[in-house]
């Protein structure tokens, strides 16, 4: 029975919060077009201070792309020279590594089988008090 009413308290809370976000997203106002590339500027919205009459706003499309030095740039990667930096693994010590982590492995879960037995004898022995 606790776990039907989990259930239903779950499914209000669900239920309260769509309910919460569809009202919001109803409240939101229409949103503004963009102007198009070299058209004017939408009027400022109200309370804004207003624009500084000696700076003039440069369109996107004005802007000339800068030239990268790529001989000098230390962020410009050549692609196609990669440098001999790997190190060469024999197969032997791969094998041993994965024998090694197999035993431990074995270790640890004998150990938590270990436990587990022996919790279930301290609670065979609870069990015999009660």
């Amino acid at each position: 029975m606790d776990i039907s009413n989990t259930i239903l308290e779950e499914l209000n809370r669900y239920n309260k919060i769509n309910n919460y976000i569809s009202e919001q997203a109803a409240e939101l106002p229409p949103a503004e077009e963009l102007p198009a590339p070299g058209g004017d500027a939408p009027p400022a919205p109200e309370g804004a201070p207003p624009a500084d009459p000696g700076v003039t706003p440069t369109p996107a499309g004005d802007v000339a792309p800068q030239p990268v030095d790529v001989a000098t740039d230390p962020d410009v990667e050549k692609i196609g020279e990669e440098e001999d930096s790997t190190e060469e693994l024999e197969i032997t010590d791969l094998v041993k590594s994965q024998q090694n982590i197999e035993s431990k492995q074995e270790e640890y879960f004998n150990n938590l089988f270990g436990q587990l037995s022996n919790l279930e004898q301290k609670l065979s022995e609870m069990e015999s008090l009660v």
